[in-house]
C-alpha cells in the first residue's frame, strides 16, 4: 500500500500536468 501511494503521489500530479499541457 505504501508503494502504491508513493507511485500515485508522483504519477497523479505528473499525469495531471502532462494532460494539462
Amino acid at each position: 500500500v505504501s508503494t502504491s501511494w508513493g507511485i500515485r503521489l508522483i504519477t497523479d500530479p505528473a499525469l495531471g500536468g502532462f494532460l494539462a499541457q
